[in-house]
C-alpha cells in the first residue's frame, strides 16, 4: 500500500473537514483524537496512529502509515535477531538453564543447544 499523499499535512487538512474543538465533557480519548487530527501526519507516533485507528478516524491516511511503521519495525527485528538469536531445541545436557521446563522457542545457541 503505497503513501500517495503528504504525510507533512494532518487528516483535518487532508479531509478538508474542521471538527473545532471538542465538547466541554469529553473523555481524554475524545479530547486526543480532535488533537491528534490536527497533528501532521508525519509527526504522529506508532501509538497515536492506533489511537485514531481504533476510533475509525482517517483511515485512508493512517492504515498505510501504520502499515509502513510494522513493516519498518519487523525489518529491524529481523536484522537484529538474525545476528544474535536462532530457533533451536536446546539439550538440557551440560545445560542446567535448559532444562526441561523451560521454553523452547527463540533462545540464544548455546553450545549444547542443537539447532
Amino acid at each position: 500500500m503505497p503513501i500517495d499523499f503528504n504525510p507533512d499535512r494532518s487528516i483535518q487538512e487532508l479531509e478538508g473537514d474542521d471538527w473545532g474543538n471538542p465538547p466541554e465533557d469529553s473523555t481524554g480519548l475524545v479530547q486526543a483524537v480532535y488533537t491528534l487530527r490536527r497533528r501532521p501526519l508525519s509527526r504522529l507516533s506508532a501509538y497515536e496512529l492506533g489511537r485514531l485507528i481504533g476510533q475509525d478516524v482517517g483511515l485512508r491516511w493512517t492504515l498505510p502509515l501504520a502499515l509502513k511503521v510494522l513493516r519498518d519495525t519487523v525489518d529491524d527485528h529481523n536484522r537484529v535477531a538474525s545476528t544474535t538469536m536462532t530457533y533451536c531445541q536446546p539439550s538440557s545436557a551440560g545445560n542446567p538453564t535448559h532444562g526441561r521446563n523451560s521454553p523452547n522457542w527463540l533462545r540464544k545457541q548455546t553450545k549444547s543447544s542443537t539447532c
